[in-house]
């Protein structure tokens, strides 16, 4: 059977089992966890492991800790600030890490675990970003004027 084939087989069992499944029953939480380990070859940690998992206040990141916590994993959820958002002119909007942030709050809230913030702005400027300027100042840049743009459409 060709890997498409397998992956499409798999997404309709899921489907069937989705259809029945209810999230607040724990027993099916876990049941329906081990059917989406085993359907996908997920490699996971010791199982006396805790974990951090890193979170993004996005869907990827929820999923992570439903499934860890269904299958019974101590879970902390773990929001890494990465950029000074007090430095930003954001006018009259809320910063967007905050609003990540209280996602991963609120993930965490339903689900039953902790969940903390981490500051590492420093060292992705100094790791990631200021390399990445470094990186820029020695590329030659061209602008392409925008009639010139729309004429090579």
């Amino acid at each position: 059977m060709h890997s498409f084939q397998m992956e499409e087989q798999a997404a309709l069992v899921l489907e069937s089992e989705l259809l029945e499944f209810e999230p607040s029953d724990r027993e099916a939480s876990r049941d329906f966890a081990q059917l989406l380990v085993s359907t996908f070859d997920i490699d996971l940690p010791q199982k006396d492991a805790d974990v951090c998992l890193m979170m993004s206040g996005g869907l990827d990141s929820a999923f992570a800790a439903w499934l860890l916590t269904s299958l019974d994993y101590k879970v902390e959820g773990t929001f890494a600030r990465c950029w000074n958002e007090q430095e930003e002119d954001h006018g009259d909007r809320v910063c967007p890490d905050d609003l990540h942030y209280a996602d991963v709050q609120s993930t965490c809230a339903q689900l039953g675990i902790e969940s903390r913030q981490i500051d590492l702005t420093s060292e992705y400027w100094n790791s990631v970003f200021q390399p990445f300027l470094e990186r820029l100042s020695n590329l030659s840049l061209i602008h392409i004027s925008e009639p010139t743009r729309l004429g090579m459409i």
